[in-house]
């Protein structure tokens, strides 16, 4: 795409849609930059001012929301007092309630991009779609509805425990009844 084609492309973007509107599309699963519009999951974000490497998007209201419930999954504790998500690949938990219940990507990269952009502090383990992709296929018990993962409370495989136990309290946090 040409310079000329992007610019008319702008254009008609900025008669559509006023500076800074947020729509929400479902199922919407892409990241990609056009122009001055940023597409991310379940939300498109447009501004009509010039995009530098710094600039991210503003969170959204939902987003906000969603950051919040994560900040209080990541920090809480068992009932000794240990975190309970400590691990990289306990992000397959996040995953599977936001993608099942929240409308974010299924496409566990998508979803993975958007976490980032959270901007969680780095003391929280990394969310990288490498670190969780395998998860369900090495833990078949994972790859079951998210409706029957409370079923596995307390079996004795412990990495299951360990995701069933984010899973929930993620759940808890922003009021997903199953």
């Amino acid at each position: 795409m040409n310079g000329d084609e992007m610019k008319d492309i702008e254009e008609v973007l900025k008669a559509l849609i006023p500076k800074h509107a947020i729509m929400h599309f479902h199922d919407q699963s892409m990241i990609m930059k056009v122009g001055n519009i940023i597409t991310g999951g379940t939300h498109y974000h447009y501004s009509n001012e010039k995009e530098t490497d710094d600039d991210k998007p503003s969170l959204t209201h939902t987003e906000v929301k969603i950051k919040d419930a994560l900040i209080e999954t990541l920090e809480a504790t068992d009932e000794n007092g240990k975190r309970i998500f400590t691990e990289k690949r306990q992000w397959y938990a996040v995953y599977r309630v936001l993608s099942d219940y929240c409308g974010y990507p299924k496409n566990m990269k998508d979803f993975a991009d958007l976490m980032c952009n959270l901007d969680l502090d780095d003391n929280y383990p990394e969310c990288s779609h490498e670190a969780f992709r395998k998860v369900a296929y090495l833990n078949t018990a994972l790859s079951t509805k998210l409706s029957l993962w409370h079923n596995y409370r307390k079996c004795s495989n412990e990495k299951t425990r360990r995701q069933v136990a984010v899973a929930m309290k993620l759940m808890e946090v922003l009021k997903i009844k199953l």
